[in-house]
């Protein structure tokens, strides 16, 4: 399972290229998430399943940038975020 990091403006997107979605995916990319970003709480994250073109019916987690945060090096930047169900 490869971990996507992407960030649109002052966004930030985490997710995979797979369809799992249990409790443990999720507990895996916010730890991902919380490397780049230590000041990162649980409540600041938002799980999120994706609808549009390219990622449908897959799941991440979406979250602003924390205060003072500088996106780490890693991220892809996207032109415009993808749709949520």
């Amino acid at each position: 399972m490869k971990v996507i990091k992407e960030f649109c403006r002052n966004f930030v997107v985490l997710r995979t290229d797979t369809y799992e979605k249990g409790l443990s995916h999720f507990d895996r990319l916010f730890a991902q998430a919380e490397k780049g970003f230590p000041t990162l709480e649980r409540s600041d994250v938002r799980v999120v399943q994706y609808g549009g073109e390219r990622y449908k019916g897959t799941f991440g987690i979406e979250f602003d940038l924390p205060q003072g945060a500088k996106i780490p090096r890693g991220y892809s930047e996207l032109q415009e975020l993808e749709y949520t169900m």
